[in-house]
């Protein structure tokens, strides 16, 4: 039944490092299905503060997002993970991932 729910193209670039400069780098960005919700959630972030995520993200298993990693709903705009919980089904596996966003 989540499957219905994750038909939306989106858009993953995995954080790769960082440049000469300092700023970081990310890798192509790879298309995905999955479902792009923008509301507003208080999470904690990889570092044990509480944050507050803008947009919410319904991510396959097969897809390995981290803080840090950025997605996208139109392959333009860009925005940072920073958090990411499992989503298990029914059998107990994790099938889903909710990674949540910053604006």
């Amino acid at each position: 039944m989540i499957g219905a729910y994750g038909g939306q193209d989106l858009w993953h670039e995995q954080a790769t490092g960082n440049d000469a400069d300092g700023q970081k780098t990310f890798a192509s960005p790879v298309k995905f299905k999955g479902r792009w919700v923008e509301k507003m959630k208080r999470v904690v972030n990889q570092t044990g503060a509480e944050v507050i995520a803008s947009i919410q993200v319904l991510v396959p298993s097969s897809i390995t997002v981290a803080p840090g990693d950025r997605l996208s709903d139109d392959e333009t705009a860009f925005h940072e993970v920073v958090a990411v919980e499992g989503a298990t089904g029914l059998e107990g596996a994790v099938r889903w991932r909710l990674a949540y966003c910053g604006r």
